[in-house]
């Protein structure tokens, strides 16, 4: 029986130690189970870096007996991205005629250039759509993002129309936005997340009367402080409409990685510092989970998105949630605790509203947690296998 190999290609960070290779974030070697199904071997394409034990301390260790790792520079400079937008990458040539078909993560630069070498060699091709470079790069917050957003919103659309297998992780968003011609789709979160039993909205009520009886409100947010399109700005914004408007203590909680300098700045001109606590950097998994636990009412004002992995987390822990309308979120969230993207007016309204009637927030645990039932891992990890077992089928 011949084996098969898959090449897969995303625009990630890998990091090569002593031990094996790393990787952050939410990205973890169990990923590769849902190709292993129906390929025998996997290439990896990604960008590597040579790492000490101690620069990989909290990341997911990816080392697997079915997985190779081939190492693709990063794009970072504006030359590279221009000849990458017209360039056959050299490695991308040698190495995609040695596998049988190739899966691309998207978008992604390195993922838009194998699939026109994938093209070329008539390499069957799937795709799993997880964003929209359109959100991305227009709230990138400068004048080179918004250069970049046409050209790469058109670049996937016309990927998006021509590949095999089309695997989205909206029901309906980026469907619309990215439509294909293929028949072979299917739509799957990219989360990986563990259902508590119901006990959890029992304990997040608990949570919030204690919260109330205190009198002070845990408010969360979670993205990294490199970007300023999570929100950060927004929910700040927000509060200081809201601060002197009700009869409790709103404290901010805010996790993720990066320099969160100029948030601490803008808390301190709006004369908020004393209610902001910034925690930085959680480990993906059981460090977020407990955090999360813990927040009376989730936040997510973000500007760009695919479908949230954070939110999801939070409607599993029955946390209440007020989100931005961006992508797939109105997927997730019902309408009223929805507001435009970068409207804090109205954010700041729905959370007057929210901590005047802590049996609306009750109402929206229960709401939340009940939704979050169809993102369990395995039953979204089933559904991921069938898909790519099919697609490999077809080699």
């Amino acid at each position: 029986m011949n084996t098969k190999t898959l090449g897969y290609i995303y625009d990630a960070r890998y990091y090569k130690c002593e031990d094996g290779i790393y990787a952050a974030g939410v990205f973890e070697v169990g990923v590769w189970d849902r190709f292993l199904g129906g390929f025998d071997k996997i290439k990896v394409f990604g960008s590597i870096y040579e790492a000490t034990p101690s620069q990989v301390l909290g990341l997911n260790k990816m080392n697997h007996p079915q997985v190779e790792y081939i190492h693709v520079p990063y794009i970072d400079s504006i030359p590279k991205l221009l000849k990458n937008l017209f360039v056959s990458n050299p490695i991308f040539v040698k190495e995609i005629k040695n596998v049988d078909a190739i899966v691309l993560r998207t978008p992604g630069q390195l993922s838009s250039n194998a699939f026109y070498v994938g093209k070329r060699m008539n390499k069957k091709i799937g795709l799993e759509v997880v964003g929209c470079p359109w959100d991305s790069y227009m709230n990138y917050g400068n004048i080179q993002g918004k250069i970049l957003a046409p050209i790469y919103f058109l670049w996937l659309r016309r990927i998006v129309k021509n590949a095999d297998y089309v695997l989205y992780v909206t029901k309906y968003f980026l469907q619309k936005r990215y439509p294909t011609n293929t028949n072979h789709t299917e739509h799957a979160s990219n989360v990986e997340i563990t259902i508590p039993d119901n006990e959890i909205i029992n304990e997040k009520i608990r949570l919030i009367d204690s919260s109330f009886e205190n009198g002070v409100v845990t408010l969360g947010i979670m993205g990294s402080f490199d970007v300023k399109y999570k929100g950060h700005e927004e929910i700040l914004k927000a509060l200081r409409l809201v601060k002197d408007k009700v009869n409790i203590i709103i404290r901010i909680e805010m996790i993720g990685p990066g320099d969160f300098q100029w948030v601490l700045d803008l808390a301190q001109t709006l004369d908020l510092s004393e209610n902001l606590v910034v925690k930085g950097k959680l480990t993906s998994g059981k460090q977020v989970i407990d955090w999360l636990k813990n927040v009376d009412l989730y936040i997510h004002p973000s500007k760009q998105e695919g479908l949230p992995r954070s939110v999801i987390e939070a409607m599993s822990r029955a946390t209440p949630i007020l989100a931005s309308s961006i992508a797939g979120i109105p997927e997730l969230i019902r309408n009223e605790y929805l507001h435009r993207p970068g409207d804090y007016k109205k954010l700041a309204k729905q959370l007057k509203n929210c901590i005047a009637n802590k049996e609306k927030l009750f109402e929206m645990a229960g709401e939340n947690y009940g939704n979050s039932l169809e993102y369990d891992s395995k039953i979204l990890s089933n559904k991921r296998k069938k898909f790519w077992k099919r697609f490999s089928h077809e080699i």
